[in-house]
């Protein structure tokens, strides 16, 4: 049973439409994402979930049994981690993580408790003394983290809370996150705009363009099966072959366009014998190649057609170069239909 609804949310900046009825349910200890571009409207959406921004008429929030559509944020009982991570310079990691409790009115006792049991948790333990300058920018965030799940809310919004990290200790934050999260079974909502991110930390995506949620479901049905030409260019590196590319490349008539993964193009010698699957045989010139650690990605042409492809970076592969011809080979059954 769906633990969050969100039904028929829209939100008018002046002229400008930011969300335009949005509907969508989560399960209860679930983390999903909202997933899309600058501007789309994912962080408005979650500012209307936690209270900060009002919604058009018309719309509902309900979370279990309780509609919380015209409550105050204070009544909604949502943590909320912004990407700065607005903690009070003057106090202690521990008096920032207890604050919240201590506006409750609990007692010392009580508090300290629970305090020392986040910390553990967060792996912030012998850090309980210091200040925020004291500390890097992931152990500051891992504070803001603390100070929202200590006060137990019943939904945790997280808006782009990894952004302002560097790409290692954003990547291994991920993970941390994620182990929190399934620890505490928190029903989680986490912006980003970053593909990667959402694939790495959620249970279900959620696409936005423009106002819109244009697709939803597991990173992998995300992933493998891209709805339509703005999910796939958006998503990864998606080959988007339209009918006349596909005329140009095979010399054959489709309707439609499809996505084809980098993966999964295969690139041959010039004179190697065809592939016995089904798909389609062309040659090509290799244009760039780019080496992305464990992957290396070239850039083919064929027929003026411009085409992805990404291999494992082993030895065999350190043969392809610039300016060298071969043969591309695309599987049928990896061609997604879009609408």
């Amino acid at each position: 049973m769906s633990y969050v609804r969100i039904e028929q949310v829209s939100k008018r900046y002046h002229q400008e439409q930011v969300l335009k009825e949005v509907s969508l349910t989560i399960e209860k200890g679930a983390l999903v994402t909202l997933l899309g571009p600058s501007g789309c409207g994912k962080s408005t959406l979650l500012r209307c979930i936690a209270g900060l921004t009002d919604i058009e008429p018309g719309g509902k929030m309900i979370v279990g049994e309780t509609d919380i559509t015209n409550r105050s944020p204070k009544e909604r009982e949502v943590g909320m981690v912004f990407q700065s991570y607005a903690l009070f310079p003057n106090l202690t990691v521990f008096d920032n993580i207890a604050f919240g409790l201590k506006m409750k009115g609990l007692e010392k006792r009580v508090y300290t408790e629970k305090v020392e049991q986040i910390i553990r948790l967060v792996d912030l333990t012998g850090r309980e003394q210091q200040y925020p300058h004291q500390l890097s920018g992931g152990q500051q965030q891992r504070v803001a983290l603390a100070r929202s799940l200590v006060v137990e809310p019943k939904i945790l919004l997280l808006d782009e809370p990894l952004s302002a990290l560097d790409a290692k200790i954003r990547k291994n934050l991920q993970m941390e996150l994620r182990r929190i999260q399934k620890a505490l079974s928190i029903t989680t909502v986490f912006v980003t705009h970053d593909q990667e991110e959402a694939m790495t930390v959620s249970d279900h995506i959620f696409i936005m363009d423009q106002g819109r949620i244009v697709q939803a479901g597991t990173p992998d049905e995300i992933y493998r099966s891209p709805a339509n030409e703005f999910v796939a260019r958006f998503i990864g590196s998606y080959n988007v072959l339209n009918a006349a590319d596909w005329k140009s490349l095979v010399a054959e008539q489709r309707t439609g366009s499809y996505a084809v993964r980098p993966e999964v193009i295969r690139l041959l010698p010039i004179d190697a014998p065809d592939v016995r699957e089904t798909g389609w045989h062309f040659t090509g010139k290799v244009r760039e190649k780019t080496l992305k650690g464990n992957v290396i990605r070239a850039q083919i042409v064929a027929n003026g057609i411009p085409l992805h492809v990404d291999m494992l970076n082993t030895s065999s592969q350190h043969d392809i170069h610039e300016g060298m011809d071969v043969r591309v080979f695309i599987p049928e059954s990896e061609c997604v239909p879009l609408d």
